[in-house]
């Protein structure tokens, strides 16, 4: 995503965010963070993450993130980190969140043990984001010699007060969602909820929030939406082909050795047969040979 013009309200400095967390981790001797809450996503990446996700924030330098292979190209288009800062990893071998992040993290320390900062505690809110258990155990038995150390407090004292940027945008997004209980309540307002369900009410208070930030924009959302609906059905449908030939190709090598046995048990007699049929065939010249031969010799003795 092209970064905002510093003269625009929006504007937030998240190289500068970045620079300051660093700044904190050197004073807590932390090596790394390995930030995993969606608020920490979201302050250091200025782009969403419904997927498990992470960041890993080094020493000094860009950070990177890390999150499901599906969402990794939306969230490459919308942070403001350059394309080779964002990964995918998938539940493969080898390709998993904790090994392919663990890697990452080997590669920094260049060897050395070193203190990682991870987030970890409770909150009331369902997904938080903070490192489980067993997360916890993975990344400690695939970094040996590392200490994990919680370090969540760095992030949440640095984001407690909002710069300009930050504020701006949670009064335009705070704007947005007046228009939308406002577009609500009108519709229902009346009787007006009679006949609706809770996702044709969600509908009414999104699509006033889309037009509220002008026809273009709406018409943009509404393309995008479409297209992206069409990417998925394209998708489904290339899946279902290649499902479908991996089962026919299945079928295929199960269906193949039972009727090459019983073609092999057609056939195996056809090699006997032939013998005994050319036999048949050559015998009597045989033997008329023989006896015309045998009748030379008796008679070629006797003159």
């Amino acid at each position: 995503m092209k970064p905002l013009d510093p003269a625009s309200p929006y504007f937030v400095d998240f190289p500068g965010r970045v620079r300051a967390l660093q700044a904190e981790m050197a004073r807590a001797g932390i090596d790394l963070y390995l930030g995993s809450r969606l608020r920490t996503l979201s302050w250091v990446l200025d782009a969403f993450c419904p997927w498990r996700s992470f960041v890993v924030v080094p020493a000094e330098g860009p950070p990177a993130a890390f999150t499901f292979v599906i969402d990794a190209a939306r969230l490459a288009d919308e942070t403001w980190l350059p394309e080779d800062r964002v990964f995918g990893f998938a539940p493969m071998g080898g390709q998993d969140q904790i090994e392919l992040i663990a890697d990452f993290l080997k590669d920094l320390l260049k060897g050395r043990k070193g203190r990682v900062g991870i987030e970890s505690g409770m909150s009331n809110y369902l997904p938080e984001g903070n490192l489980t258990h067993y997360e916890f155990e993975r990344f400690r038995d695939a970094l040996p010699g590392s200490e994990l150390v919680n370090a969540h407090d760095l992030v949440d004292r640095l984001s407690l007060i909002k710069d300009a940027g930050t504020i701006a945008r949670f009064r335009e997004a705070s704007r947005i969602v007046d228009v939308g209980h406002r577009a609500v309540f009108e519709a229902l307002r009346g009787g007006g909820w009679k006949g609706l369900t809770e996702t044709e009410i969600a509908g009414l208070a999104a699509l006033a929030g889309w037009a509220g930030l002008g026809t273009a924009g709406l018409w943009a959302d509404i393309a995008l939406v479409w297209l992206t609906a069409l990417a998925m059905i394209a998708g489904v449908i290339v899946l279902a082909v290649v499902v479908g030939a991996v089962v026919a190709s299945e079928w295929v090598m199960r269906w193949i050795p039972p009727q090459a046995a019983r073609l092999h048990h057609l056939v195996a007699p056809i090699p006997a047969g032939v013998g005994r049929g050319a036999d048949a065939l050559v015998r009597p010249v045989i033997v008329v040979r023989s006896v015309g031969s045998a009748l030379a010799h008796l008679f070629g003795r006797r003159r």
